[in-house]
């Protein structure tokens, strides 16, 4: 993750999952498309849990996708 630009100090491995998602959420992507490849069969469990705000300065979401792009 560090290799990526991530903080590690403010984010850890487990935070991957609702970063990416409310990344891909953020973009667009479809709701429905997002939960089956989380294995979520309720939206609810990605709204409560899982969506978060992203922030102006650092997306957390966007570094690790694009890390994982460039490998």
């Amino acid at each position: 993750m560090a290799t990526a630009g991530v903080d590690v100090s403010k984010f850890k491995g487990h935070s991957t999952r609702a970063a990416s998602a409310s990344f891909l959420a953020d973009n667009n992507s479809n709701v429905k498309d997002i939960m089956t490849s989380a294995g979520w069969s309720n939206e609810r469990t990605f709204q409560q849990y899982y969506r978060k705000p992203t922030e102006s300065d650092f997306n957390f979401g966007a570094a690790i996708l694009n890390s994982y792009a460039n490998s």
